[in-house]
């Protein structure tokens, strides 16, 4: 995928139906998006009580509490506490510069299929290691301490349209899952 400003990024996605030209994976950004669309397919386990469904936000709330449903559910001690539950999570990288910086490690990393949309992990030799750590270390203890790495925010009006785009979707998983999910459309 092209390395865009968030805006125009997304922008080119929803006018576009998720696809920009020359990048054969660029429609699933937006479908991947399509959550009714996939959990449906399993609604037969959900009937059955077969299925447990969390939100991300309800993860980020109450993981503990996650935890405990979702031991219960699978039948298992509901005592037990994972250790790194408080733990920091990976950050995320943010700055253009320091993604094209580790983007220039795949090709060192990876090998891909002929319309690039699956990767496998290559072996290296010792240089091409060496190089991958030495982008890994620049953009880690010399980058990251340099160059500002802010979350972008979503221009309200693109926002307003990937609502429109996922509204039909969000209103089936609304009835689907039995809750109320108008956050994700305001």
């Amino acid at each position: 995928m092209p390395l865009l400003p968030l805006d125009e990024g997304m922008s080119k996605l929803v006018e576009n139906d998720g696809v920009i030209p020359g990048y054969a994976r660029s429609k699933e950004i937006l479908e991947f998006g399509l959550y009714y669309k996939y959990l449906s397919q399993y609604e037969h386990f959900s009937s059955s009580g077969r299925q447990l469904v969390f939100l991300h936000e309800d993860i980020s709330k109450e993981p503990e509490e996650c935890i405990r449903k979702s031991y219960e559910f699978l039948g298992v001690d509901v005592s037990y506490s994972p250790q790194n539950l408080q733990g920091r999570p990976m950050a995320a990288v943010y700055n253009p510069l320091r993604l094209k910086v580790l983007a220039a490690r795949n090709p060192l990393m990876f090998t891909y299929n002929d319309d690039r949309t699956r990767l496998h992990s290559r072996k290296m030799n010792y240089l091409e290691y060496g190089l991958a750590g030495a982008l890994t270390v620049a953009d880690r203890y010399v980058l990251s301490r340099f160059l500002r790495n802010n979350k972008p925010q979503l221009d309200p009006t693109i926002r307003k349209k990937m609502v429109n785009y996922f509204l039909e979707d969000i209103r089936k998983l609304e009835k689907l899952i039995d809750r109320d999910l108008s956050a994700w459309m305001g």
